[in-house]
C-alpha cells in the first residue's frame, strides 16, 4: 500500500511538472512591432475604403498582439469599424464585446465602441431594451466621467437610439411555449416518461404541439472540433468565425474562437492539449478521449479511482 502511495504522489507530481511546462511552451509569441505597422496599413485601407484588404491586416495584427494589450483593443476596435461599414452588424458586436470584457479599453475607445454597439444593436432585430441599456450605460458614464464628455451630435445620436429602443421594447414579447420538465431537465414540460415491454422507457408529448417547438436540449459533456474545420469554426462552441476569428495563445496552435470568451473558457482543457493537438488527433478517436480527461481534471478522475480503489479493499 505504501508503495502504491508513493507511485501516486510521483504521478501526480509529474504530471503537475508538465501542466507548468506546456503552460510556459505555449505562451503567444507577440510582435508589437508587426501588430502596429499592419494595423497602421489596415487604417490608410480602411480610409480608402478598401474594406476587405483592411479587414484581412487587422486580423493579422491580432494574431501578433498580445492580449489584451492596446494593440488588440485597437485592432479589435478597427475591425469591429470595417464590420459596421460592411454592415455586417453582429460581427461587428463581436469584436466590440471582446474589447469590453477586457476592461482594459481607454476611456476615448471606450465611448467610441459603446456608441458603435448602441448603432449595431439598433440595426439588427434585437430587444430594444439592450438598445436602452447601452445608450443608458454611455450617458452615466459621460456623468462619471468616466469616459469622455458627449458632443452635442452624439447626445442626439443617443436620443434618436432611445426613442427607437422605446417603440421596439414596447411589442409584445414571445411566448416561449414549453418550461423546463420537473425531473428531466433537458426536455420540455410536455414531455412524458413511458414504460412498456415492448419499447422500454420512452418520452411520449402528452398535449398537441406545434411543428418546429424544441422538445429536448441538451448539452454535451464534450465534443471536439475536426481539423478540417479549424480555420472556419470556433474550437470551443464550434459556431462560424466568419472574418473576425480569436486567435489562440500559442502561435503555432491553428485552432481559432468566435470571441474572447470562448478563447478563455476553453483555456480551462486546451492549456494541456494545444502543444501536441495535432498528435492528439491523428489518434483519431482518442482525442475524444483526451478532451474528457482535460474536461473533467485530473484530480477528479484520481479521487474518483481512489475513491473505487478503497471500495474494492
Amino acid at each position: 500500500m505504501e508503495q502504491y502511495i508513493l507511485k501516486s504522489s510521483d504521478i501526480i507530481r509529474e504530471m503537475k511538472q508538465t501542466i507548468k511546462a506546456k503552460r510556459e511552451s505555449s505562451t503567444k509569441h507577440c510582435e508589437p512591432e508587426v501588430a502596429q505597422v499592419l494595423r497602421k496599413k489596415a487604417n490608410s485601407l480602411y480610409s480608402s475604403r478598401k474594406l476587405t484588404e483592411a479587414l484581412s491586416l487587422y486580423t493579422q495584427s491580432l494574431r501578433v498582439s498580445s492580449e489584451n494589450s492596446e494593440d488588440a483593443n485597437l485592432a479589435f476596435g478597427n475591425r469591429s469599424a470595417v464590420n459596421f461599414h460592411l454592415k455586417e452588424f453582429k460581427l461587428s458586436l463581436k469584436d466590440i464585446d471582446n474589447v469590453l470584457e477586457s476592461n482594459t479599453a481607454p476611456p476615448a475607445l471606450l465611448k467610441k465602441l459603446l456608441l458603435r454597439k448602441a448603432r449595431c444593436l439598433d440595426s439588427i432585430e434585437c430587444d430594444g431594451q439592450e438598445v436602452l441599456q447601452t445608450c443608458e450605460e454611455i450617458e452615466r458614464l459621460s456623468r462619471e466621467q468616466t469616459i469622455p464628455t458627449l458632443s452635442t451630435s452624439e447626445r442626439e445620436l443617443l436620443d434618436n437610439l432611445k426613442s427607437s429602443g422605446t417603440a421596439t421594447s414596447q411589442e409584445d414579447d414571445i411566448t416561449v411555449y414549453q418550461t423546463a420538465h420537473p425531473s428531466l431537465p433537458s426536455a420540455s414540460s410536455v414531455l412524458e416518461m413511458k414504460h412498456s415491454r415492448t419499447k422500454g422507457r420512452y418520452l411520449q408529448v402528452k398535449v398537441d404541439t406545434p411543428s418546429g417547438s424544441v422538445l429536448i436540449c441538451e448539452q454535451p459533456y464534450v465534443m471536439v472540433l475536426l481539423p478540417q474545420y479549424w480555420d472556419t469554426h470556433c474550437y470551443h462552441c464550434l459556431q462560424l468565425v466568419h472574418t473576425v476569428p480569436v486567435f489562440c495563445r500559442s502561435s503555432s496552435c491553428k485552432v481559432k474562437y468566435c470571441s474572447v470568451k470562448c478563447k478563455t473558457q476553453s483555456y480551462n482543457y486546451h492549456q494541456f492539449e494545444c502543444k501536441d493537438l495535432n498528435t492528439i488527433v491523428d489518434t483519431g478517436i482518442g482525442h475524444l478521449a483526451c478532451s474528457v480527461i482535460t474536461h473533467t481534471g485530473y484530480k477528479t478522475l484520481l479521487s474518483k479511482y481512489a475513491c473505487s480503489y478503497r471500495t474494492t479493499l
